[in-house]
């Protein structure tokens, strides 16, 4: 598994929370800013973490196998302009690598040696690429209420809804498209966290299909219209968010992503730590420790460590 150590390091924004212990971001742990230049989704496999940029210019896939190592890079030649940054990137059952094409009416598809794309069209629009358990699923655009909204893959290439998430109304054809804005994280051996971006409703969903509600702390909950921004599932029901600050602009629903929170999913302890830069996601995550990739396209690894 790749391990998500802490090595010694300059530390960058090492602060100690109210009866905790210092926590710090480390970049000797991850990859040097501009690595990504435009997030598009990631994914594992066995011991190989996948990124997409999803750059117009320079699209590619990115992979890791090991700790310590800098990401392999395999420029992509692609059909379609990617739905940036909804794309997301996940495996399809033939083997192929996907990703959402900016119309969200088709995938784009390629091996992992990043060959030309192939589009495949889908039944519908869809809002997001997932990769749920290393199947690939996508989230629907639905103005109604209690229908199916996450739709996965069978072994045939074809898709069935998911029984774990129906959509909700809305007063208007606008507000019940809003209400609907759905996404998965980063799974675990065991289960995935899975919320609307309104963070009312954040669950986890087991590798069955059953969903659990999770209790949002209220910390993460008052701040912003659309709390969450990432969240990564961990051995010994450890769950990780990434979190939207206030917003820092009058009608805006969230400001940048810098706090990192650790939630114990069954006594709804946790702690919230302040990040040194806005980040995009979590790439990988363990019980101590998240690796997170930055807004500046670089990549560190944040856990409990300092001076």
């Amino acid at each position: 598994m790749f391990s998500l150590f802490v090595a010694f390091a300059t530390l960058l924004g090492a602060h100690r929370p109210e009866g905790g212990p210092f926590f710090s971001c480390r970049d000797a742990v991850g990859f040097p800013p501009g690595t990504v230049a435009t997030y598009g989704g990631r994914m594992v496999v066995g011991e190989t973490l996948w990124m997409l940029d999803a750059s117009a210019d320079h699209p590619a896939l990115l992979s890791i196998t090991g700790p310590g190592t800098s990401p392999a890079r395999r420029p992509v030649r692609l059909e379609e302009p990617l739905d940036v940054p909804n794309t997301g990137l996940a495996r399809a059952a033939d083997g192929r690598l996907c990703a959402l094409s900016a119309s969200d009416k088709s995938l784009q598809c390629f091996d992992a040696t990043a060959k030309d794309a192939s589009v495949r069209t889908l039944p519908s629009r869809a809002q997001v690429l997932l990769s749920m358990f290393g199947t690939l699923a996508w989230v629907a655009y639905e103005p109604h209420a209690d229908r199916p909204l996450v739709f996965l893959e069978k072994g045939d290439g074809t898709f069935a809804a998911a029984e774990f998430v129906r959509s909700r109304g809305g007063p208007t054809l606008e507000d019940a498209l809003v209400a609907n804005l759905f996404i998965c994280g980063l799974a675990s051996s065991d289960r995935i966290p899975c919320w609307f971006l309104d963070g009312s409703d954040l669950r986890r969903v087991s590798r069955a299909g059953k969903a659990t509600p999770i209790r949002l702390p209220e910390a993460a909950r008052a701040a912003s219209s659309y709390p969450i921004r990432d969240a990564a599932a961990a051995e010994g029901g450890i769950l990780w968010l990434v979190l939207n600050d206030p917003p820092t602009r009058p009608g805006r629903r969230a400001g940048p992503p810098l706090r990192l929170m650790r939630l114990e999913e069954a006594t709804g302890k946790f702690e919230t730590h302040a990040l040194p830069r806005p980040a995009q996601g979590i790439l990988r995550a363990d019980a101590k420790s998240a690796l997170l990739l930055f807004r500046d396209g670089g990549a560190a690894t944040c856990a409990e460590g300092g001076p």
